[in-house]
């Protein structure tokens, strides 16, 4: 019975083990935190269980219709997981109760706001490069007086708009999830100059509408950060909006790997966005290259 004993747990952690390298070998995810999810869904899984218990050989378990069901809604579940935008973020509410207790310029403020941005996706990935991701652009942004960031995630947190010789008067973070909104909103009133301005907004109510919001009308800087290959993919026809943006100078990028996946999508993403530019006869200013992510920041050419 001991002995039954051992080799079912030898064979419950083959099971583990094998499904954890097909998963990591395509899908980005934290390998401690894949091990765990693993242990307790096989756990819980009674059928599987009994399967493991019967058997001695992985290769007979895998050939279970029980296993398979398994590892597909495993995978499915993950993918699904990833595609979020947020990533086991706090409530709302708590995040902004927090925002009223840190003190401004506190090194429990920065640890905060840099744990707030592990939860986003998009600003995840930035945070390897968290103190110089803005270098290339950074004159750019303390030069323009008001900024408007499409699509903005929690970016706000990260964008050096409030550094020292900054001019900028308005900071426009439009994004069309409430959450995100909310965050800002609250980490504005944190910083409390009023520069930041968190607004509901998506594409399809179009210009005239952000202006009722904001009563912002034009920009010197518009970011459009990892938006136009996505746009392009799930809504085309909203990239005539994208094309009417009302800024001077437009800095655009794209991702250099799968959100989801151990695959890069850079070809793809660079087509999309070079004819994005290319269409609208926007002028290279300069090119930006970071691990996760690049774009150009881009002039637009009056008539």
């Amino acid at each position: 019975m001991e002995e039954n004993q051992i080799k079912n747990a030898e064979l419950m952690k083959e099971v583990i083990n094998v499904l954890a390298a097909e998963i990591l070998k395509t899908y980005k995810v934290d390998k401690s935190s894949l091990f765990e999810l693993l242990s307790d869904s096989v756990m819980s899984n009674k059928d599987l269980i009994d399967i493991i218990g019967k058997e001695t050989d992985f290769k007979k378990v895998a050939r279970t219709r029980v296993y398979k069901d398994f590892s597909n809604k495993v995978k499915r579940n993950l993918y699904n997981q990833l595609r979020r935008y947020y990533q086991d973020a706090d409530d709302v509410d708590k995040i902004v109760d927090k925002f009223k207790e840190l003190q401004t310029g506190s090194e429990e403020s920065k640890n905060y706001i840099k744990s707030l941005l592990q939860y986003h996706v998009s600003t995840r990935e930035r945070m390897t490069d968290f103190d110089n991701f803005y270098d290339p652009i950074k004159k750019y942004i303390l030069e323009s007086e008001k900024i408007i960031d499409i699509g903005c995630g929690l970016n706000p947190l990260m964008l050096p708009f409030n550094s020292d010789g900054s001019k900028v008067v308005k900071y426009i973070a439009a994004d069309r999830d409430k959450k995100s909104v909310k965050i800002i909103e609250a980490y504005s009133a944190w910083l409390g100059d009023g520069r930041l301005i968190g607004v509901n907004w998506d594409l399809k109510e179009g210009w005239q509408e952000l202006f009722k919001k904001t009563g912002v009308e034009s920009y010197d800087l518009a970011l459009i950060m990892k938006v136009v290959p996505v746009v392009k993919r799930q809504q085309r026809e909203l990239l005539s909006v994208l094309k009417e943006t009302p800024a001077n100078l437009l800095f655009i990028t794209g991702s250099k790997t799968s959100m989801t996946k151990n695959s890069s999508i850079e070809k793809r993403e660079r087509r999309d966005i070079n004819n994005f530019i290319d269409e609208c006869g926007y002028t290279k200013l300069l090119e930006f290259d970071k691990n996760e992510e690049f774009g150009w920041l881009v002039k637009k050419n009056y008539r």
